[in-house]
């Protein structure tokens, strides 16, 4: 018998069959099409929250680093004799008398630091840091622009099942991504020594006479030359969570964060004393270029991805380059603007305490060969530097669940499922409120170990909950922001970021400091700053739900606020699962079909009649095997989905009833095969349970018809409260229809 090459499914065949058919569904997009509301959100958010909680984990990891191995950087530079070159540092810890010089630090010596040399050296470290805090954000606020932008399009297009516009906006997208990075260098290379005085509260022309600078501007340029790294790495991993890919992006994180440590410990240990700021970034870089590889051989070795480009077919548009701008202005303007708050808070915290007058002040004074430079360090500043690590923690779940949802609604927008968004977005806000009440829990209870892990003042730990006060509207805000990117409804995303962080959050900030200015100049009253901090996102939630009620209006005068029947006929999750298993199948013939004809010719070249008859033999092998595994598979795939056979997405009652007759029959399946056998009286029981269940269910969509009839009619205005609350869809297209569907 003579082997014969399978044909293989070509690039054209595939672009058609994911357009037109449900062939290539898999069972991430069946969850994301068909499952419930809630199942949907979780699988898209819950595993975004994961990523977002590791990858916060980044910022306090390099700080402890820098916290941990770069004293030596400080103290090695302390003054110990009068014979000492310049340039050397001397220090006070806790001035609390302005009239007084105050103790100068005893830091010890290099073998065995004193306690206080040790604390001395944490709060200039720690500092130093936060000055860097505005443009690490703003580095990640560039690096999402492209990423965000480019996935919420590219999730758009599959949702249309368009392959050939996604292949185009991924190519446009990644080509934007590149060009951040190098731009970003160029600006933020020069531009970051201004943006470090500026906070500093110091002249640029005297900036090389300032420890703190110095320690700042080393930490800083090291995370701007590896700009372009992290806007790959966020680029890929953002596109490979958006097709669903989540617990890929999750492994590959973890085990990026331990390269991260691994690496960070080591060059930090093995760097000269005057290096190591540097040094606790290069794990970073590590971490980074190790996301980017494992992604790409993600990609590359993946048998159901839709990451994979073919060029013959792409559809490439230099308009895409705009809607990725607009769908990733929002979410770049949330992060630069949290950075210019940053920006600002720190900037009026150094001018409002420029001098000795600060209650409990450490002192920093830098000499050199020219000049003398003094720093004050106050306890405002050291609180803001010892929150700072934590605020990325406790909004990463918000975050994660927003970027997560983003994927739900821009997938449910392409697909046009309307009423769907609202049952997911009803979910996603109010699982964000619970979050922000757990995290004012845990702040009152965990605020001073919290602060004190990085160094602050501890008895001030309810200046950290009033910073944080407004978290559950922050959460709010979020959630209708996702929604709003999700959509495509980027103008009202970027009102949102403009008015919660520019106007409100930078206006209640200087409020909060005029005020703190004017009941006291020793610093004892900043918590104002912080809590107004904390009141800015009041304005901003009401802002949110102007924006959000208008949407709504706007959508039901169209009649929108519905779900499209599918244009093709819609796969079981049993059906999806298979089609997982045929995708695998056909790569795995098509690799083998490419060594067979490659061996073919070598063999033909050097008439070798034996060798084709060994290679013949073993493709049929290779051939069994593979359809073994393939039938394996099958048989494993239809017994865990047995009951998971019927086909959906035709409307929300339709599926209502569909589910509910799955339920029964999964049911009565468990009774049925029970080892010591069942009754007969609990199945007719069983039985009799969801007749009821099937009757109620039948006399809500009577009474809904009614309802339905009232909207149409005018007798009853729908309300985007009536729609927030409404358990069923509001505007069915069914219901325009002169004869109702019903069962």
């Amino acid at each position: 018998m003579t082997a014969t090459v399978t044909n293989k499914i070509t690039a054209i065949d595939t672009d058609k069959d994911f357009s037109q058919s449900a062939n290539l569904f898999t069972k991430r997009e069946w969850i994301m099409r068909y499952a419930t509301p809630f199942k949907a959100l979780m699988f898209m958010a819950g595993p975004m929250v994961i990523i977002q909680l590791v990858n916060s984990l980044y910022g306090i990891i390099d700080k402890q680093l820098a916290l941990n191995f770069a004293i030596d950087s400080v103290l090695t530079m302390y003054k110990h004799s009068d014979q000492d070159m310049f340039p050397y540092i001397t220090g006070i810890l806790h001035l609390n008398n302005p009239l007084s010089e105050g103790i100068p630090v005893v830091v010890g010596s290099s073998d065995n630091w004193s306690q206080d040399g040790i604390d001395f050296a944490k709060q200039l470290i720690n500092v130093s840091t936060q000055y860097s805090n505005t443009i690490i954000t703003l580095l990640s606020a560039l690096a999402l622009l492209p990423a965000v932008g480019t996935a919420i399009n590219w999730g758009q297009a599959m949702g249309r099942r368009d392959k050939a516009r996604m292949d185009g906006i991924l190519i446009n997208g990644l080509l934007q991504a590149f060009v951040m990075g190098g731009v970003g260098i160029l600006v933020l290379h020069f531009v970051a020594p201004y943006i470090i005085t500026s906070q500093a509260n110091m002249s640029y022309g005297g900036k090389d006479s300032s420890l703190i600078f110095l320690l700042s501007n080393s930490y800083t340029q090291m995370f701007i030359w590896g700009f372009p790294m992290l806007a790959l790495s966020i680029f890929l991993s953002t596109l490979l969570r958006t097709e669903g890919k989540v617990w890929w992006v999750i492994g590959i994180n973890i085990v990026a964060i331990c390269l991260n440590i691994l690496f960070g410990e080591l060059f930090m240990d093995i760097a000269p004393a005057s290096e190591k700021m540097q040094a606790a970034v290069y794990g970073s870089f590590f971490a980074w270029g190790f996301s980017i590889v494992a992604i790409l051989i993600v990609i590359a070795f993946s048998k159901n991805t839709l990451l994979k480009i073919n060029l013959k077919q792409i559809k490439f548009k230099w308009t895409d380059a705009r809607l990725i701008w607009i769908n990733g202005f929002s979410p770049f303007l949330a992060n630069f603007i949290f950075a210019a708050s940053n920006f600002v808070t720190t900037l009026l915290i150094t001018v409002a305490h420029p001098g000795a007058q600060v209650h409990d002040a450490i002192v920093v004074n830098f000499f050199t060969s020219t000049r003398t430079d003094t720093t004050y360090i106050s306890p405002t500043l050291r609180v803001m530097s010892s929150v700072f690590p934590w605020l990325n923690i406790l909004y990463a779940p918000i975050i994660g669940m927003m970027e997560g949802a983003n994927a739900n609604y821009s997938y449910c927008k392409g697909a046009q499922k309307r009423y769907r968004m609202v049952q997911i977005w009803r979910l996603h806000l109010l699982i964000n409120i619970a979050w922000g009440i757990f995290c004012l829990i845990v702040i009152v209870g965990a605020g001073k170990p919290m602060m004190e892990a990085f160094d602050g003042p501890k008895e001030l730990n309810w200046w950290f909950l009033a910073y944080i006060s407004g978290i559950v509207f922050a959460a709010m805000t979020y959630s209708a922001l996702s929604l709003f990117q999700g959509t495509g409804h980027a103008l009202n995303a970027i009102l949102i970021a403009v008015f919660r962080s520019l106007l409100f959050g930078i206006g209640f900030i200087i409020i909060g400091w005029v005020i703190a200015k004017k009941l006291s100049h020793d610093g004892t009253q900043d918590w104002t700053i912080f809590l107004f901090n904390g009141l800015s996102e009041i304005p901003a939630v009401i802002v949110t739900f102007i924006l959000l009620s208008n949407l709504t209006k706007k959508t039901i005068k169209k009649y929108e606020i519905n779900d499209v029947p599918d244009n093709f006929v819609s796969p079981s999750l049993q059906q999806a699962a298979l089609n997982e298993v045929n995708m695998a199948y056909q790569v795995n013939l098509n690799h083998l079909d490419r060594w067979y004809e490659q061996a073919i010719l070598r063999a033909t070249n050097h008439h070798q009649p034996k060798k084709l008859a060994k290679l013949e033999t073993k493709y049929e092998q290779q051939e069994t095997k593979i359809a073994t595994i393939r039938s394996k598979a099958i048989q494993k795939v239809e017994k865990k989905y047995m009951f998971d056979t019927m086909s959906l997405g035709q409307s929300p009652r339709d599926t209502a009833k569909k589910l509910l007759d799955r339920s029964q029959a999964k049911q009565l399946y468990a009774l049925e095969h029970k080892k010591n056998g069942y009754n007969k009286k609990i199945k007719t029981k069983l039985e009799e349970e969801f007749k009821v269940k099937h009757e109620k269910l039948q006399q809500r969509m009577d009474q809904h018809d009614e309802y339905y009839v009232g909207i149409l009619s005018g007798k009853i205005k729908l309300t985007p409260i009536k729609v927030f609350f409404s358990p069923i869809e509001p505007q069915p297209l069914w219901a325009l229809d002169a004869t109702k569907i019903s069962f």
